[in-house]
């Protein structure tokens, strides 16, 4: 197990600062916080416990006290946390530590069960989990009998077994369709990289149902599928060689959403007076890009929080032995961010 040291110097902090992210959080700035949970993340690095005092505490206090916190990282090593999961790691962190508990974190690969099982798992060291990411199925199923009460984050539980937090990409993907029929566009284009995901497909029924709202017949040719983080300017050249190209793309993530801005620099195109795109999640990058990127905004550090604290709910639900809720999808409200990348269609 790491260090708090080799932490510290992964984040360019001190040890102090490390301590205090796990146990004095808001008196850090936002990007401290953020530059040591992600070298914690990497360096699979687990806080001290605090010492429970014996006439105070019952054996096993600590471990009643500490959440674990699996991000199924969609990099073959699974060592990379992004964009979108930073935030909904700090805003879980942080509501674990106002109410009293650890957050121990962990990666693994969204792609593959690991050959055994987290230590957290082996020595039952957390009284519950959050399971973070869109790991597929049969991955879920293979720590399905190792698991302490759980919960979802940005993924959905097949079995039903499972609560689950979810943002809203059905309704802001909607959302997003709607601005560009607004601005008059009808040819509209979507591209996406993870189309298994559960929110990339709820994104995608989004944009169906705006279409199809609108009279419009959606095109499957211009329903774009690609691999991930691939170069998009073979996808994007056939569709705008086109008698009657796209006018707008809306992208299922802000990853998706810079590589078409990346292909049309490389084509020549204009955006937006060539090309509207539009993005979703609102990733720190999105209002530096250029042209600034129209998105939908997602309450990250909201579904973090949500996640926590529905999993104390449900740890103090067994811990009583009171009788199940059914499990339940509770979806986090995403708003649209206007910026510059859309414009009315030229023709």
């Amino acid at each position: 197990m790491s260090s708090i040291n080799e932490v510290a110097r992964q984040a360019g902090v001190s040890p102090a600062t490390v301590s205090r992210t796990f146990r004095t959080p808001e008196l850090l700035s936002h990007q401290t916080r953020r530059r040591v949970l992600h070298a914690a993340a990497e360096l699979n690095y687990q806080p001290r416990q605090r010492v429970v005092k014996a006439d105070a505490e019952p054996m096993g206090a600590e471990t009643a006290e500490s959440l674990g916190f699996l991000f199924f990282a969609s990099d073959q090593d699974g060592t990379h946390v992004n964009d979108f999961y930073s935030p909904v790691m700090m805003g879980a962190q942080a509501e674990a530590g106002r109410l009293g508990r650890h957050l121990i974190l962990r990666t693994t690969s969204r792609f593959e069960a690991p050959p055994e099982m987290p230590k957290m798992f082996r020595e039952q060291s957390v009284a519950g989990m959050l399971l973070v990411g869109a790991a597929l199925p049969d991955i879920l199923a293979a720590y399905d009998s190792h698991l302490p009460p759980s919960v979802l984050v940005d993924n959905r539980d097949t079995s039903g077994r499972h609560d689950c937090i979810l943002s809203d990409g059905f309704g802001g993907m909607l959302a997003a369709t709607q601005h560009l029929l607004d601005l008059g566009h009808r040819r509209i284009a979507f591209i996406q990289d993870e189309p298994t995901a559960p929110s990339f497909r709820d994104r995608q029924r989004g944009y169906l149902c705006a279409l199809w709202e609108a009279g419009l017949i959606p095109n499957p040719e211009w329903i774009v599928s690609t691999e991930r983080r691939a170069n998009l300017e073979p996808y994007l050249a056939p569709l705008m060689a086109e008698a009657n190209p796209p006018t707008a793309i809306v992208a299922a993530n802000d990853m998706n959403a810079f590589a078409v801005l990346a292909a049309c620099r490389t084509l020549g195109l204009s955006v937006p007076k060539d090309l509207s795109v539009v993005g979703f999640d609102d990733t720190t990058f999105s209002i530096h890009s250029y042209p600034a990127l129209t998105t939908v905004r997602v309450n990250k550090g909201q579904m973090g929080r949500l996640a926590v604290r529905q999993l104390i709910a449900r740890i103090e639900e067994a811990r009583e032995g009171a009788t199940p809720l059914p499990s339940a999808n509770f979806v986090v409200p995403v708003s649209l961010v206007e910026r510059e990348s859309c414009a009315p269609p030229r023709n």
